[in-house]
């Protein structure tokens, strides 16, 4: 029964993007299997749940409250309930299965003896699995390899989510490791840079180690190493310098996400048309402004415009307003956030333009032109 639903993520923090501009999800055949994943902007980071529903104790006591009194009200109102019989005894079910998670969570964090215990475990059973894992990939075994991964991938994130919440040597840990992994793929960028040219060229970043002792800055050599070369960009970094393309502002986060994510729906967007050549069916017909992201050319100064046009459709996509889905949802904080003059806070479309505006001038800025 346990994790039957996803944790709740707002609206703010994350969002699907379905087919375009609000509408309802289009099922377009093939079209399903080359979708982008999820668009999002300041993203609340969650840790991985496992088998729980939430790892948030006050969390799962108040969803399992929440359950209990929808199927209170729901008897209330229906006398006769034998058509939703079996709805409301599941119901019932869940209800007590997040309260039994609720409980266990919390008795496990009050009672050091059973938290040493799970500790000892966890790594006894590390101790003896992890270099069996590691003779297995280096034999080839794939399946191995990518489980050595995920779990290095998820306690990374949650050391980081430790981090954001204050935890102290949950920064130095994470610190600890980021140097580690970041010398280590720097020394391979080095050494042997055609193993990573290949990663290197789907990326416009790359970890570094920096100093302020210019002796001790490592780098790669970026042209050896491909970066970005096989993204559809067009980039010049002296215009850019012009237009003040800053990535650390929140409008400049938020553009630059957007252009990785228009990136990406081209890229399968185009992967999709080509597989479907020669067919006619309207039901592998790209939908809302896919098929215009699959007509975009490289992104640069001359057509930015056309790349902007199809980033707002996501935007909006992402975040619509709930009466009207065409325009997007001033009120996201992560939005919201980007207006700060007086001024131009007087209205809800003051707002929202404002929000538009800012944003479209730092997409416009990493092209080096000029909304």
């Amino acid at each position: 029964m346990r994790k039957q639903k996803s944790a709740p993520v707002d609206q703010e923090s994350q969002a699907h993007l379905p087919s375009g501009n609000g509408q309802s999800e289009k099922q377009t055949g093939l079209w399903i299997s080359f979708r982008c994943g999820k668009f999002s902007c300041g993203e609340v980071h969650q840790p991985s749940s496992g088998d729980y529903w939430n790892l948030n104790v006050k969390t799962l006591r108040a969803e399992a409250l929440r359950l209990k009194e929808q199927l209170k009200s729901r008897i209330e109102q229906d006398e006769g309930f034998a058509h939703i019989e079996f709805l409301d005894e599941n119901t019932e079910k869940y209800a007590a299965e997040i309260e039994s998670q609720a409980g266990e969570l919390e008795d496990l964090q009050h009672c050091p003896e059973k938290a040493q215990e799970l500790v000892d475990r966890y790594g006894e059973s590390e101790f003896q699995t992890a270099p069996k894992l590691f003779v297995l990939s280096e034999a080839g075994n794939e399946n191995a390899l990518e489980l050595i991964a995920t779990v290095a991938k998820k306690h990374s994130e949650y050391l980081a989510i430790l981090a954001e919440r204050g935890n102290e040597e949950a920064v130095r840990l994470l610190a600890k490791i980021s140097i580690a992994t970041t010398t280590s793929l720097n020394e391979l960028a080095i050494e042997n840079p055609q193993a990573l040219k290949s990663v290197a060229a789907r990326n416009l970043q790359w970890p570094i180690l920096s100093s302020s002792f210019p002796a001790l800055q490592i780098e790669p050599d970026w042209q050896e190493l491909g970066l970005g070369s096989t993204l559809p960009l067009e980039l010049d970094p002296g215009r850019q310098r012009k237009r003040r393309f800053n990535i650390n502002t929140p409008a400049g986060k938020i553009a630059y996400q957007l252009l990785l994510y228009v990136c990406d729906l081209r890229t399968n967007a185009q992967l999709h048309q080509k597989r479907i050549k020669g067919r006619t069916s309207s039901f592998d017909e790209l939908p809302g402004y896919h098929s215009d992201a699959a007509e975009l050319t490289a992104f640069s100064a001359d057509s930015v415009w056309k790349w902007w046009d199809v980033a707002l459709a996501c935007l909006i996509d992402a975040f619509p307003n709930r009466t009207n889905p065409a325009q997007l949802d001033e009120t996201v904080p992560v939005l919201n956030q980007l207006v700060t003059a007086k001024a131009h806070r007087k209205s809800a479309g003051t707002i929202r333009s404002r929000i538009i505006e800012k944003i479209q001038e730092s997409f416009y800025s990493i092209a080096g032109g000029k909304r």
